[in-house]
């Protein structure tokens, strides 16, 4: 009678134990199959981005905050950098070289040449830069040496000529187009900007006389830098 009682006892027991074993078992077989699921679908997600087609992600970028923007290089947050000549300021390219280039006479004046690249005056077969800016001050007839300088682009020079006015603080802007005309060059593009202003009203031979050029040069984003550059100039009080 005790043996059978015994027995009866341990039933619940055994039956509970088999039930656990089979809710892990279930439990352990769901997880197996899901794994399984996931992994064909990886494969499948794979194949299909794989050849020309590939899948790549979507960046989201953000500007970067003040404490960020500390880490970050300065040419990746902006485009120009501002610096001066005389009285008057101007912008150039962010990681350019600058040079300022003092000619034989004041006539000729001083050249601001920009390129990325280090400006070389070694001699070659093309412009000492990309830009070109040349500066004729400190004469006594300004506005003759202007007229002279901008009448020399001309139909004898240069072919297929485009002109245009640019209305600025400093007074108007012109800039001209065209091709140039001759047999080593010939066809050759060149864009040539034409300025002047007073620095010092009171003394008429510090006016100046800018003339900028972007010669052999078919780009229209250097142009576009080219154009920014010369509106950039600017008057210092």
């Amino acid at each position: 009678m005790d043996d059978n009682s015994s027995q009866i006892s341990q039933k619940p027991k055994i039956n509970l134990l088999i039930a656990v074993l089979l809710v892990i078992t279930f439990l352990s077989l769901c997880y197996t199959v899901l794994l399984a699921y996931q992994n064909n679908k990886f494969k499948l997600l794979n194949k299909k981005g794989s050849g020309n087609n590939i899948i790549i992600p979507t960046i989201i970028s953000t500007s970067p905050t003040q404490e960020e923007s500390k880490l970050i290089p300065t040419s990746k947050i902006e485009e120009y950098k501002t610096a001066k000549y005389g009285r008057f300021s101007y912008e150039y390219p962010v990681g350019w070289h600058v040079a300022e280039l003092w000619q034989d006479t004041s006539r000729e004046g001083i050249i601001i040449a920009m390129d990325p690249n280090p400006i070389s005056t070694a001699p070659r077969g093309g412009p000492l830069a990309t830009f070109e800016i040349r500066l004729i001050n400190g004469q006594p007839n300004p506005n003759e040496i202007f007229s002279e300088e901008m009448s020399k682009f001309n139909q004898e020079n240069y072919t297929d000529i485009t002109k245009e006015t640019i209305k600025s603080d400093l007074g108007p802007i012109y800039h001209y187009r065209g091709k140039i005309n001759g047999e080593m060059l010939g066809g050759e593009p060149m864009e040539s900007y034409y300025l002047t202003f007073e620095t010092n009203k009171n003394d008429p031979s510090n006016q100046q006389v800018i003339i900028a050029t972007m010669a052999l040069k078919s780009d229209s984003k250097l142009s576009e830098m080219f154009r920014h550059v010369i509106l950039s100039i600017k008057k210092l009080n």
